[in-house]
């Protein structure tokens, strides 16, 4: 009895060693960067720099109070965000958003102002922020939220009929417009994806429009990069 229960054990343990060696190795969430000339692989982590694609602008999309809200800005840079190992993003990089205006019911507003706490009229800096891969499927994304709690920005409105101040909280996905995430590229296009979105303005849904160019900077500054998840 215990020779054949040995015996059973045994083969057990042999169909589930080969089922493990058949399996296929689970692929890790990672940036990638190479050079485009030597094919060398370079380290992280990878400063990182972005601004708006030519001739568009970035805009918050809403409706509060019965009224078609745009925040629309004409500028957009990061600060102290890098590709992090582990297919991270910095805890704690920013956004900052330069010539922002607010639009209601698709018209210009004079009264309504847009700037977030201590900064200038017309310019919006988010909270601390986070990011990491994910693969939503079979699409590669960024998801990016605040580093804590849910507020991405609180924005001053002035005397703006919507109220004075709009937050903005929630989680953005990130995506590469033409579906080269995975792709070794010096410069990607990058926009929202709205199914993995979640926003809200004042507690009502909000959508991104708008696409920006990403790169790296610093001692990275030139080399392709992609995204592994």
């Amino acid at each position: 009895m215990s020779r054949t229960r040995t015996g059973l054990l045994g083969l057990i343990a042999a169909i589930l060693a080969a089922a493990a060696l058949a399996a296929p190795a689970a692929q890790a969430n990672e940036w990638s960067i190479l050079s485009p000339t030597t094919l060398e692989a370079k380290g992280l982590p990878a400063s990182i720099g972005g601004e708006l694609e030519a001739e568009t602008a970035a805009s918050l999309l809403s409706k509060i109070l019965g009224a078609e809200v745009k925040l629309s800005c004409t500028a957009a840079t990061l600060s102290g965000f890098k590709l992090e190992g582990g297919g991270t993003l910095t805890n704690g990089g920013k956004a900052l958003f330069t010539g922002c205006s607010v639009y209601l019911n698709g018209e210009l507003n004079e009264e309504c102002e847009a700037y977030s706490t201590g900064d200038p009229t017309g310019t919006i800096e988010t909270s601390p922020l986070k990011g990491t891969l994910a693969l939503h499927e079979g699409e590669i994304v960024a998801d990016v939220s605040p580093k804590t709690g849910t507020l991405i920005v609180e924005i001053e409105v002035g005397a703006c009929p919507i109220g004075e101040e709009i937050s903005i909280e929630g989680e953005l996905a990130l995506k590469d417009c033409e579906g080269k995430a995975a792709e070794h590229l010096i410069t990607h296009l990058i926009e929202e994806e709205p199914a993995l979105t979640s926003l809200t303005a004042l507690g009502e849904p909000a959508t991104l429009d708008g696409s920006a160019l990403i790169k790296l900077t610093g001692e990275h500054k030139g080399l392709a990069w992609g995204a592994d998840a």
